[in-house]
């Protein structure tokens, strides 16, 4: 713990309620919470507090709603399975996709179906790829008209394939609430072990920060355009000892031609305000080839990926998946937009500062 965070004699402090009730909810949320990082987080909370009366960091002051629309919020990425469900999109439109979108080796008699896992374990899903490890459904049972198969019914959706008309190419992806056992389940996501990480448009630190407390391991970026903001940053990451975070002031259109930056980053995140096309521009061009960038969502993401399929495809992005995280204790559905680097981004973009905004791709 950091020795700012313990009393003058060198013992530990006890929890405060607050920092109890961060452990509590955490925990629900995921696996890596502990004791020392709730205190952080409080910690975290109280620093923005009392800065959020010089610069405005957020309106959400209340200790509740900050826990559940800040902190629940930022760590959804790093959930474990049993609190989330996934919908799988390709080129869709009404839930409807094409065999392609779900799997690269599709046969008449064998659909491939992509699960969570690289190495694929049913009694141990991960969220770490949608693609690397395939099920084959057989229709040899079938009347060749429906088919229907759940793999692992505790942990994964389910997909249905339906042949109506004679098309075969026509498969709906369901989604199942996920109740898999917490302890058999892997916490990795798409941050692999070591991964380097940028936040664009972090504002406050959100999702950074947390995302930096409960993955020591990870080496995080903050950046944002408003200097008195990377102040605030710069002595929270040094205060709570995130010695793998730095915060930087540039504009995410301008640092993103620099060599040191550009495609350098396994993961790219934002909650920033902004469609989705706009935010594509900002952070694909962040993301090395073969990296994710996640863009966190509420209501209407499917929509907006709809309308950001010219900006995805022209900057070298793949749509991987839209996971749905329910936060514990609230009825808010996260929506994690999950975008694959498969192509290098084109030099020219992201376009000067004001220009992806003003005219999105």
């Amino acid at each position: 713990m950091n020795e700012d965070m313990k009393n003058v004699k060198g013992q530990e402090p006890p929890m405060t309620e607050y920092a109890k009730h961060i452990l509590e909810e955490t925990s629900r949320l995921t696996a890596l919470a502990d004791a020392e990082k709730a205190e952080k987080l409080e910690k975290y909370y109280e620093m923005v507090l009392d800065y959020n009366e010089k610069v405005n960091l957020t309106a959400i002051t209340e200790k509740e709603d900050f826990l559940q629309k800040h902190f629940l919020d930022s760590l959804a990425l790093i959930a474990d399975r049993n609190v989330s469900r996934e919908t799988f999109w390709g080129k869709s439109r009404k839930k409807i996709v094409s065999r392609e979108t779900i799997g690269d080796d599709c046969g008449d008699e064998n659909v491939a179906r992509e699960t969570v896992s690289e190495n694929y374990d049913k009694d141990n899903v991960s969220r770490e790829t949608l693609k690397d490890a395939v099920t084959d459904i057989s229709d040899e049972k079938s009347d060749g008209k429906n088919v229907s198969r759940e793999t692992n019914d505790e942990s994964v959706a389910s997909v249905k394939i339906s042949d109506e008309s004679n098309d075969k190419k026509n498969v709906s992806c369901e989604t199942s609430e996920i109740t898999a056992d917490p302890k058999n389940v892997s916490r990795e996501t798409w941050i692999r072990p070591g991964a380097k990480v940028i936040d664009i448009g972090t504002g406050a630190g959100f999702p950074g920060i947390p995302l930096a407390i409960f993955r020591e391991d990870i080496r995080v970026t903050l950046l944002d355009s408003l200097n008195k903001r990377v102040f605030f940053l710069e002595n929270t990451v040094k205060t709570l000892g995130l010695k793998k975070c730095e915060a930087i002031h540039a504009r995410a259109e301008d640092l993103a031609h620099q060599e040191k930056y550009r495609e350098s980053y396994d993961v790219c995140v934002s909650r920033a305000v902004a469609a989705l096309p706009v935010l594509c521009e900002y952070c694909l061009p962040y993301v090395r080839k073969g990296g994710y960038f996640v863009s966190y969502k509420a209501a209407g993401a499917e929509e907006e990926v709809r309308s950001a399929e010219k900006a995805i495809k022209v900057l070298g992005g793949k749509l991987h998946a839209i996971d749905t995280v329910v936060l514990p204790g609230t009825d808010i559905e996260r929506k994690l937009i999950v975008i694959k680097k498969v192509e290098t981004t084109p030099k020219k973009y992201p376009r000067k500062a004001g220009t992806p905004s003003k005219s999105p791709l």
